[in-house]
């Protein structure tokens, strides 16, 4: 599954999606903190994705975040996007052949120069249970350098992984670096990346055969 954000190389139809919705506020925002918790079924599917940003503007007026998720495959389907706290749904665009959605996260108020911004949001998924992949992995491609990228995924304490590594891409296109993880007791796994950006970072995790 790739990830909630932009990606460090936009495809032509994230693009066109991207043009759809307003994305001003886009560099007028510095990523100081973003919580990822990423929670699998007991059917090894995902479950849901809990986000939390924390932002501040650096210019007068930012009012939205704009979110791009993409599809692994073609049996995944786009998931449900929710607020939580901080925002409201905007405009969402989708191309369903590409397995890409867009929208904008609006912000309660507009920001003044200085802010800070806490703000959640939610993604539920919606499948058939059956799975045959053995793999599979959570990915946020980090356009920009974020100051403190956490991300975590739960797991079933019944039904635990057989391998799980942290791995990271930089964006110059250099060889990924992965690190193994274990589950604690109760099926949780966690990645710190600091000072990280642009590139890539996740979790990915192989199911026993």
């Amino acid at each position: 599954m790739q990830p909630i954000g932009a990606p460090v190389r936009l495809s032509a139809a994230t693009q066109a999606l991207l043009a759809q919705v307003d994305t001003s506020s886009d560099a007028a925002l510095t990523r100081i903190s973003q919580h990822d918790v990423c929670v699998i079924g007991a059917d090894r599917r995902k479950r849901s994705l809990r986000v939390r940003q924390i932002l501040r503007a650096d210019r007068q007026g930012a009012d939205r975040w704009v979110v791009a998720y993409f599809v692994d495959t073609e049996r995944d389907q786009l998931p449900e996007l929710l607020p939580v706290r901080g925002c409201a749904v905007g405009k969402q665009v989708t191309d369903l052949d590409a397995g890409i959605l867009v929208a904008e996260l609006l912000f309660d108020v507009p920001l003044a120069r200085g802010d800070t911004l806490i703000m959640e949001h939610e993604f539920r998924y919606h499948r058939a249970p059956a799975l045959t992949a053995t793999e599979d992995s959570y990915t946020r491609g980090l356009r920009l350098p974020t100051r403190e990228y956490v991300l975590e995924v739960h797991f079933d304490p019944a039904v635990l992984p057989a391998d799980c590594q942290e791995h990271r891409r930089d964006a110059d296109g250099g060889p990924a670096a992965c690190r193994k993880l274990e589950p604690d007791r109760h099926g949780r796994v966690h990645a710190l990346a600091l000072g990280y950006g642009p590139g890539e970072f996740g979790i990915r995790w192989s199911w026993p055969g």
